[in-house]
């Protein structure tokens, strides 16, 4: 074989060789390309949406966190303003109260008060009241004691009117007739 013709052939094998190469890379690698590219996007959006949910995932955390303070707030409020009248709380309350501060409780009523309509009902539950009479022997500084703890005391509680008679002795100890009104919600 001549040497023109063997270089024939080595470029005619070189060309036969870049256009395997050429079909071996449209044919099979662009497609894979293809693919990956696609593989790509669709991980990047999961990231996204991976991230979103995290986001969501921290908001709900961050609400449930929020609810648990309002649901000690709700608490609070219940023992505050009861959804009932729990008149034996409320009795076991004034008497330890009374105990507490040297008052003797020698009579106790409670009479419930009509209920009046506030005009928001759809918003703010209506109040019930509970009226209550209590008769108290002690002395002065007691009573004023008995008073400071009523006004501190965990439920809700006014005092609407105060009688202080004399026992007979011009030092104590005096009897104390007082109104104290307490609320509940229906």
């Amino acid at each position: 074989m001549k040497p023109a013709a063997r270089r024939l052939i080595g470029i005619l094998l070189s060309m036969m060789l870049v256009i395997a190469s050429l079909f071996v890379y449209a044919s099979l690698l662009i497609p894979k390309y293809k693919d990956i590219q696609t593989l790509r996007g669709e991980r990047s959006a999961l990231n996204g949406l991976l991230e979103e949910e995290r986001q969501a995932v921290e908001a709900v955390k961050q609400l449930i966190r929020q609810y648990d303070s309002i649901s000690d707030v709700k608490a609070g409020l219940a023992i505050t303003l009861p959804d009932d009248e729990e008149a034996a709380s409320m009795i076991n309350q004034f008497r330890g109260i009374a105990s507490s501060n040297g008052i003797l409780m020698s009579a106790l009523s409670i009479r419930p008060l009509s209920i009046k309509p506030t005009g928001m009902e759809e918003i703010v539950r209506p109040l019930g009241t509970l009226r209550v009479n209590l008769n108290l022997i002690g002395n002065y500084d007691s009573f004023k004691e008995y008073l400071k703890a009523i006004e501190t005391n965990v439920r809700l509680m006014d005092v609407q009117s105060i009688q202080i008679h004399n026992a007979g002795l011009s030092s104590g100890p005096y009897e104390y007739q007082i109104e104290v009104d307490t609320y509940y919600q229906l």
